[in-house]
């Protein structure tokens, strides 16, 4: 299973139209097929990552041009919409972002066909949208890369944020520009900052006070601390990398808008 997230930022995720066949190969690590014969799309150039269930297509100099998975992942992300859902839940989530879609037959494509969603349980009829099968579950998601102008995150990585995002809500640091570092899903979810239990409530409300009287750096040394000490040194590149990002940072920044 996979988590995956687009990003706008062409040189924030692991993949983008620029990444090599050789490149691709290797980051993902698992067999593959390959493929050197035309078939839908009429790409030239394509990879079958057996394990992953995903399609890479690629253009004649080997770059990347489009992304296809066809395995249910954990989590698919564009725009913080998570893709790999039913058609009901992301065409609300469209709607309220007012992001461009059309169906078409059992697809749904995304701003000028930039993503293709398919879900064969549904079907456009007269101008509206019928769910014939079960949930009208989503079952592949393909990224236009060339078009899309961004990159991919993948394998079991999510970004987790040091300190967490919601220590400074409504501030002037985003939480694409809040200190974080790609982390394996499996670990985060064990950490004091994740879950919603009454330790985890008190432990966030903890660093947020450090974070709202300018001690951003306490607060990242306290989730470094946890990190460490159920990692040892998975992350102390990561880490390292983050804090000196974070110190480039003015602390006041992270204060909250009154």
């Amino acid at each position: 299973m996979l988590i995956l997230e687009y990003y706008e930022d062409m040189n924030k995720g692991m993949i983008n139209k620029n990444t090599k066949k050789t490149e691709l190969r290797s980051l993902i690590k698992t067999n593959f097929i390959e493929r050197n014969q035309k078939v839908e799309y009429d790409y030239n150039h394509i990879d079958f990552f057996v394990c992953e269930g995903a399609h890479a297509f690629y253009d004649d100099s080997d770059k990347l041009i489009g992304f296809f998975i066809v395995n249910t992942p954990i989590y698919l992300s564009y725009k913080g919409i998570n893709l790999y859902t039913n058609y009901k839940e992301i065409t609300i989530e469209l709607k309220k972002r007012k992001i461009p879609y059309e169906v078409e037959y059992d697809r749904i494509y995304i701003e000028n066909e930039k993503i293709e969603i398919q879900i064969p349980g549904i079907i456009k009829k007269e101008n509206k949208v019928v769910i014939y099968e079960g949930k009208g579950e989503v079952k592949g998601v393909k990224f236009e890369l060339e078009k899309l102008n961004g990159s991919i995150s993948f394998e079991r990585l999510s970004s987790h944020h040091i300190p967490s995002k919601v220590t400074y809500e409504n501030s002037n640091i985003s939480a694409d520009n809040g200190p974080a570092i790609r982390m394996n899903y499996d670990h985060e979810k064990y950490f004091s900052c994740h879950g919603k239990s009454r330790k985890t409530l008190k432990y966030l409300e903890k660093q947020k006070q450090l974070v709202q009287n300018g001690k951003v750096m306490d607060a990242i040394q306290n989730d470094e601390d946890e990190i460490k000490a159920q990692t040892s040194t998975t992350y102390s590149r990561a880490i390292k990398e983050m804090k000196d990002y974070a110190r480039t940072l003015n602390p006041n920044d992270f204060k909250s808008k009154s």
